[in-house]
């Protein structure tokens, strides 16, 4: 997953459009079991653009949020193709706080997914910030032992 940031300016004032962008880096096809999107490591379940705006306003920024959002809900059994793109969702936020990155890294992606050749792993989109976490359940494959919902 990338998150895509550039900054425009529309009468004087910054814009700062986000978006989450998942890719399958594969060998071949990856079939999505279940993604769940996380807030401070939390799982909140999103499946819509109102449920993205509710996840936002949780944090500071979503008070400046207008009506430029956009979610992506994958079906169970979505095939990704390899080298497939999809933006999971993105965003619009004017005049952002300096401490916009900070509050960014708060939100992760967790996505189950299964290889051509019938693997089942856990993609965890906080493996791939600087301040990745360390902790041994976290080395690639584990998670696939666990359950994404409760």
């Amino acid at each position: 997953m990338t998150t895509d940031t550039r900054q425009t300016t529309t009468d004087g004032k910054l814009m700062l459009h986000v978006s989450a962008v998942l890719r399958n880096t594969g060998l071949g096809p990856a079939t999505i079991h279940r993604y769940l999107l996380l807030l401070d490591g939390q799982p909140k379940k999103v499946e819509s653009v109102k449920g993205l705006r509710d996840l936002l306003e949780t944090l500071p920024i979503g008070t400046g949020l207008g009506n430029d959002i956009h979610f992506t809900y994958l079906r169970p059994k979505h095939v990704l193709a390899f080298d497939e793109k999809v933006n999971i969702g993105s965003f619009s936020l004017p005049d952002p706080p300096p401490d916009i990155e900070a509050m960014l890294e708060r939100i992760g992606l967790l996505v189950e997914y299964e290889s051509m050749y019938g693997e089942v792993d856990v993609y965890d989109s906080r493996m791939h910030l600087d301040t990745a976490l360390t902790a041994p359940w976290y080395r690639r494959g584990a998670l696939a032992r666990r359950k994404l919902y409760p």
